[in-house]
């Protein structure tokens, strides 16, 4: 394993950044009669209520999470195949786009839906995404240097 590439790094990084996803809620909604936490685990309602609130499952962003935890992590182990690590981080890349697009365009609106919606506080864990993408970037951008090294190099035979 090539620890000494920073791109490893950066990888590992990304890993653990999709990770504190699982311990971090995306959101709370307060509604007027109840106040909701969403994170990757569940949508949990903090009041206790007669009326149970029925929201939709987060199965879909819980396996998101877990590739996007697990593809950086083997991605480091192909660093003899730089362009199967590009393609691994667009994918992972890919994913958490969608996993962004997913929590604030249908989880969102579904909870808005389903509880008389007053306000809503994004926290610390809607950011991770952004920073798990910052992580892939610069990721790609290393191993894109070792191919245009790795190109050079062939150059001068």
């Amino acid at each position: 394993m090539m620890i000494q590439r920073i791109q490893t790094v950066f990888l590992f990084l990304a890993a653990v950044c999709c990770a504190l996803l699982f311990f971090f809620p995306f959101a709370e909604f307060e509604g007027v009669t109840s106040f909701i936490r969403f994170s990757a685990l569940g949508i949990t309602n903090l009041t206790p209520s007669e009326n149970p609130i029925s929201f939709p499952s987060t199965w879909l962003l819980l396996a998101i999470i877990i590739v996007s935890v697990v593809l950086p992590i083997a991605t480091i182990f192909l660093y003899k195949k730089p362009a199967i690590q590009l393609h691994a981080i667009r994918f992972t890349f890919l994913l958490v786009t969608i996993l962004l697009a997913l929590v604030f365009f249908y989880y969102n609106e579904q909870i808005e839906k389903a509880i008389d919606f007053r306000s809503l506080s994004y926290d610390f864990g809607i950011y991770i995404p952004l920073i798990n993408m910052l992580f892939l970037l610069l990721a790609m951008r290393g191993i894109r240097s070792d191919i245009n090294k790795i190109r050079s190099i062939d150059r001068l035979r």
